[in-house]
């Protein structure tokens, strides 16, 4: 059939598959028949294999070395110690000087008989040993040879009667000759099946007897079985059992070694591509309809699988391409074993590490990228699987074939002195093969590819495919173990260049000529076919104005180079015909181009070059990166980490890890020119915190290329600037130019610095003080010392707590001065002066040491110390001490101001509440009237307050906005102005000098819904204030016109008190005068009394009661009067 040979190579890799574990290297090949001694005598460490883990199978075995495996099994004595001279007296051959280290087994076994020797006196133990002469010495030690019947001429007959008798030589071919020098191999099958039998006890009379009292019983018969050498001395027994992938195995126990080897069991039939049931049942030897009970997927059982296969012709398959697929008899049918193969990438080789003691504390393991879904993206890790494997037998970036278990795990050691985590077992078949070409045809879910015009069948796992349907660029391309493409990747290793300059060459036709610097800092002259663009803005969103910069960008993904001899050559543009590249035949207009970025390399195959950044999807979505972008960043050689502060626009916060294996090249200048020089990460110079622009290339966690496009040398620039007090004089910006200059002290020197307008105000409004600088860049001309972008003020939270030798800065808060100002004595640290110190004041004065020391307690309530160290060799060596003006304390808030539905303006002052230790501002307004467009500000007093808030749903600014300084802004549209502490917003405000601390707390929040009832509910009248009589408010006719005759107004004599109680206590009451009393309507009020008599009413007598609803929409008015009535 056609199918047998895949049978057959499936059958091979099983096979290496379970030896592997304990016996055998991967890519050793050992004979089927004798796999399994092999793996049980090295597991139980009774034959093991070198000191490389290799067996050597087919290797020549010395007498010496069986002497010694002889003595292991019958004294079950598998310790390596050194046993030359513990039985070498017992020899009594006279060539055992040369025999070493196998003396004293040589000694025990000829003194147990088990070896006889030559008869010219010898026992060669350095010559090679045939397999009669193994069964010689191994059947001596189960017993027999005791009436010298493996002597004299028919010796060989007699050890081969014996071992056919006790079927040791079941599994040799009959062709084997047993008088040649053994194999390794050999001899582990002749010793493995000699332990099993039963040891033999001789008489004269009954012979050789392998039953006794005594014996192993099997059957329950009075003689029993004696028993085997294996079984007496390690306990050796086996059962039925099946491997971690379902398939059926005898596994062996024993007490010493590995104390279990597992083997596995033939298939009945095996093949690695989509078979068709009738091959299958032909492979079987099945004539009829057979059923397939069971089936294991990568270790995952399905005990009812239940599938009938028929041997006649059908379309139906079972397997897939480059897919293990087994089958095994099992009662009443069979079961299938699937074991799927699939392509990893070794992204990190961690070594063995152990304590003082030796105790392993790390396994040795390799962390692979595992493509095993159908989505696997090399390029995105959510789609990567990380895999593990105990040791380390492969180097990081090989590419392997692995086969992984679904269902067993194994326990490793990931993290030092942690415990060990269970992994998912993983067992690598091998490395992949490999080739580099590019697609000559492209198909469509037709499960091939054919490149360089050659056919190649896809695996079943051919997951990993970054060509895609490029039939263009050279790819290399992996092959599965059966010869089948199992993935693909863009060229990789050294194909990362920086391109150091392109121009357009004139021709028929033209073209576009680069030079490229490749991370070896070899120069190569490249026609280039297209190149990804950037986008022309840094991290921070800011316009590039000398060089083409930034991140790549989608819309420019795969630029053509188009000729354009003018000034504005240099640029990417999208037009009707496509994304283009603009480039200049005169050198004088491409200089924009000249080391733009780090690009991947790809190869065409008419020799040409693409240099891609990324890989675009639609236009404006990347689907790959290539090439990473990051500005303002900062290198630590040390800890090994490339990092960006918090404030940049984009990438914020982001950390990357770096080790010895990343390659760096940096673009300097030398000369006036630019220069490309490779370091690694020992030799990378340093480089100021934030200031290098640069691209980088990943591999799993760890960037393994950089392209440092700009950097400030670390040693270039000093970290503080200290601000004189008449600084405002020479703060200033010449007409025409963009930046600012200012006058300020470094390293104790007046200097002229440029800088930006925000800078600039900052350093005005804070003479007298220092200034860590965090980002220098080159000045425009070299009357400047250099161009600082980035300060902070250096104050008690800023400055450095704990001695560092790389320069640090401490603001003196609690000092003390010695006599001879030669020592300060601050709250951290020490600080020696000497006379190389520079001790400088903010008015320009230069003092020594003993100014120093007369400065008074008194003075340093107003003045500021800052003591400044360079790099130093040791502790407290003071360079700079600068006396200026005292950081305030200073934590206090002008007030707040809120708005609300829409355009409303509240305002309100923090108070200072003892419950809460913190000053708090709380309002409730009216319901709804919070609104969705609202913020709350408070400004503070001192401009250099900072604030820290216990929240991220705040939008803060600390900017300068109509003459106030705002520590605090709060804006979340459609949410209530309240925070996250019980309806609070907290914030702790540090005062300027970073150690004076206070709690502001406040709180806007929608109220309650206002009442429109104007009603009175009660109206009490009475004379003297007792025995009031109350108006029954039913009986108030609501627009009544007065009738003068009935009720009259009160007398001049006559008062009479009025009490009124309102129905919503929220509502206003008032006492009025009306001129129309029919328009005196009845409605709410507040409960209020008022006295009435003609002396004190306005209207005539009357009392009229006007009442407001809460939310003054509705107004109601009483009118009132006592008199007499008709009759009385």
């Amino acid at each position: 059939m056609k199918k047998l040979l895949a049978m057959v190579l499936a059958l091979v890799m099983t096979l290496s598959l379970a030896v592997s574990a304990s016996a055998v290297k991967a890519d050793e090949k050992i004979n089927e028949d004798y796999a399994e001694a092999v793996a049980v005598l090295n597991g139980m460490g009774v034959f093991k294999g070198y000191e490389d883990d290799s067996f050597k199978p087919e290797n020549k075995i010395t007498r010496a070395e069986v002497a010694t495996i002889i003595y292991r099994i019958y004294t079950k004595d598998v310790a390596k110690n050194d046993k030359s001279g513990l039985y070498a007296t017992y020899n009594k051959f006279s060539d055992m000087a040369g025999a070493g280290w196998a003396q004293g087994y040589i000694g025990y076994c000829a003194n147990a008989e088990f070896v006889k020797g030559y008869p010219d006196g010898t026992f060669k133990p350095s010559g090679n040993v045939t397999g009669y002469e193994v069964l010689a010495m191994i059947l001596r030690a189960v017993g027999y040879d005791k009436n010298g019947e493996f002597t004299g001429a028919d010796w060989a007959l007699n050890v081969a009667k014996y071992a056919e008798q006790l079927k040791i030589l079941e599994n040799v071919a009959k062709t084997t000759d047993l008088s040649a020098a053994a194999t390794r191999e050999l001899v582990a099958e002749l010793l493995f099946r000699a332990i099993q039998t039963p040891m033999v006890t001789y008489t004269a009379a009954f012979g050789y007897q392998n039953v006794g009292l005594n014996g192993d019983n099997k059957n329950g018969n009075i003689f029993k079985n004696n028993i085997s050498l294996g079984k007496k001395n390690f306990d050796l027994t086996s059962k039925d059992d099946n491997d971690i992938w379902g398939r059926p195995a005898t596994t062996w126990e024993y007490n010493v070694g590995d104390k279990s080897t597992t083997i596995v069991a033939k298939p009945d039939a095996a093949f690695n591509v989509a078979t068709s049931e009738c091959d299958i049942c032909e492979a079987l030897g099945v004539k009829k309809t057979t059923t397939i009970l069971e089936k294991y997927t990568n270790g995952t059982p399905d005990l009812k699988y239940n599938k009938d296969i028929v041997p006649t012709v059908t379309k139906a398959t079972l397997g897939e391409q480059g897919q293990i697929t087994e089958y095994y008899k099992v009662k009443d049918g069979y079961r299938m074993v699937v074991i799927d193969t699939y392509l990893a990438y070794v992204n990190e080789v961690v070594a063995e590490k152990t304590d003082a003691k030796g105790h392993v504390v790390r396994d040795a393991y390799l962390a692979l990228d595992g493509f095993t879904t159908k989505d696997a993206d090399k390029t995105d890790s959510k789609k990567i699987e990380t895999l593990y494997v105990k040791g380390n037998d492969y180097a990081e970036g090989d590419w392997l074939l692995v086969n992984v278990n679904e269902v067993d795990t194994t326990k490793i050691v990931l993290t030092s002195n942690k415990k060990a985590e269970p992994v998912k077992t993983v067992e690598v078949v091998g490395k992949a093969d490999s080739f580099v070409g590019a697609q000559t045809e492209v198909y469509y879910k037709s499960n091939q590819h054919t490149i360089d015009k050659k056919d190649y069948k896809d695996a079943y796992t051919f997951y990993l495919d970054e060509a895609g349907m490029d039939g263009t660029v050279n790819f290399t391309w992996f092959l599965d173990q059966f010869g089948n493409l199992i993935g693909d990747v863009a060229i990789d290793n050294t194909n990362y260049a920086v391109l150091k300059n392109i121009n357009w060459e004139t021709g028929k036709p033209g073209y576009a000529e680069a030079t490229l610097v490749y991370m070896d800092g070899k120069e190569e002259t490249v026609k280039v076919a297209s190149i990804d663009g950037v986008s022309n803005v840094d991290e921070d969103g800011n316009p590039c104005n000398k060089e083409l910069c930034g991140p790549f960008n989608p819309l420019y993904d795969n630029a053509v180079p188009t000729l354009s001899d003018s000034e504005n050559s240099n640029k990417f543009e999208q037009t009707g015909k496509g994304t283009r590249a603009y480039m200049s035949s005169d050198t004088t207009y491409t200089g924009n181009y000249d080391g733009m970025a780090l690009f991947m390399v790809e190869t065409n195959k008419d020799g040409t070059v693409n240099l891609q950044g990324i890989d675009a999807k639609h236009g404006d979505e990347i689907k790959t990166n290539y090439v990473y972008f990051l500005d303002d960043a900062t290198i630590k050689t040390d800890v090994g980490t490339i990092s960006v502060n918090n404030n940049t626009a984009t990438n914020a916060g982001k950390k990357l890890a770096l080790d010895n294996n990343t390659k760096f090249i940096v673009r300097e200048v030398k000369d006036g020119k630019y220069v490309y020089t490779t370091y690694t990460l020992k030799t990378l110079p340093d480089y100021a915190t934030e200031s290098v622009t640069l691209y980088y290339t990943m591999s799993g966690n760890f960037v393994n290329r950089v392209y440092i496009k700009h950097a400030v040398d670390q040693g270039d620039f000093a970290d503080y600037i200290f601000v004189p007090t008449n600084a405002e004089k020479y703060i200033k910006r010449v007409v025409g130019e963009k930046t600012w200059q200012a006058y300020v002290y470094i390293n104790g020197e007046l200097k002229w610095i440029e800088t930006t307008e925000k800078n600039a105000k900052t350093l005005a409004e804070n003479t007298g003080k220092l200034f860590a600088v965090k980002d220098w860049d080159k000045a425009s001309s070299s009357e400047f010392y250099g161009l600082c972008e980035k300060i902070d003020l250096v104050n008690e939270a800023t400055d450095h707590d704990a001695w560092t030798k790389a320069g640090m800065s401490d603001y003196v808060t609690k000092w003390d001065i010695n006599a001879d100002g030669d020592t300060i004595v601050s709250d951290s640290i020490v600080w020696r002066l000497s006379d190389k110190t520079r001790i400088v004041t903010a008015d320009g004065e230069a003092l020594s040491m003993s100014d120093l020391s007369k400065i008074s307690s008194r003075d340093f309530e107003t003045k500021g110390i800052w003591v400044v160290s360079a790099k130093a060799d040791y502790e407290g060596k003071a360079d700079y001490v600068y006396v200026g003006e005292k950081l305030n304390d200073n934590i206090e808030v002008v007030g707040m101001q809120y708005k609300y539905d829409t355009d409303k303006i509240g305002y309100g002052k923090f108070k200072w509440d003892n419950a809460k230790n913190a000053y708090v501002f709380e309002t409730k307004l009216n319901k709804g009237e919070v609104g969705v467009a609202k913020s709350a500000t408070y400004a503070a007093v001192d401009l250099n307050t900072n604030a820290d808030y216990d929240t991220d749903e705040l939008w803060l600014s600390q900017t300068h906005a109509n003459g106030e300084y705002y520590v605090g802004m709060h804006g979340v549209a459609g949410a209530p102005l309240v925070g996250a502490n019980n309806g609070y917003v907290v914030s702790m405000l540090t005062a300027e000098d970073g150690l004076t601390t206070a709690k502001y707390m406040w709180k806007i929040e929608d109220g309650d819904a206002k009442s429109n009832d104007a009603t009175l509910s009660e109206i009490k009248v009475s004379a003297d204030g007792t025995n009031p009589t109350y108006i029954d408010l039913a009986t108030v006719n609501p627009g009544a016109t007065l009738d003068a005759a009935t009720v009259k107004p009160l007398n001049a004599q006559g008062k009479f008190t009025v009490s009124v109680t309102a129905t919503d206590s929220n509502a206003k009451v008032e006492i009025v005068s009306v001129e129309n009393m029919t328009d005196a309507l009845k409605y709410l009020a507040e409960g209020t009394s008022v006295a009435v008599d003609m002396n004190t009413q306005p209207n005539g007598g009357y009392v009229v009661i006007r009442v407001t609803s809460e939310d003054a929409t509705t107004v109601n008015y009483y009118v009132l009067s006592a008199g007499t009535a008709a009759g009385n």
